[in-house]
């Protein structure tokens, strides 16, 4: 929370973030882990991936300070791997024809073929979702050793 708080980005994204409910409702709509931040960011989404041994909600949490134009949840799963979740958003600039789409996720960590399973969607996502913007920024985590 210091170093959001010190540095102020626009944008915010949390990988594995804890939501304010437990994982059996789902987490609801914020995440603890940005309680601290969240005065910050008027515009936020927390999007539940999965429930931990210790019961909470685990996903991804993308706070800013201006509202997108759109947020997008999706998924995948493959064989070998977890079900995994994505959390998204498009910000534009009126007038101008700019945008910047921020994807977070999460691949998984059981075999670097199920992560190349993974980075091929994300590779046909991101084509098929450029109606929506050409420019994409993914953040996350690729465990990529």
């Amino acid at each position: 929370a210091g170093f959001v708080k010190a540095r102020k980005p626009d944008i915010v994204a949390f990988e594995e973030a804890r939501g304010l409910l437990p994982g059996a409702q789902k987490g609801g709509e914020d995440s603890v882990d940005a309680e601290k931040i969240s005065a910050l960011y008027p515009y936020r989404r927390y999007v539940h991936e999965m429930t931990g041994q210790d019961g909470a909600s685990y996903g991804y949490w993308i706070g800013a300070k201006r509202k997108p134009k759109q947020w997008i949840e999706d998924g995948f799963a493959f064989p070998g791997g977890v079900e995994r979740r994505v959390l998204g958003a498009v910000w534009s600039e009126k007038g101008k024809g700019k945008c910047l789409g921020v994807l977070g996720l999460h691949l998984s960590y059981q075999t670097s073929d199920v992560r190349q399973k993974e980075a091929a969607w994300l590779l046909d996502w991101l084509k098929g979702h450029e109606k929506e913007c050409k420019r994409w920024l993914v953040v996350g985590d690729f465990n990529a050793a």
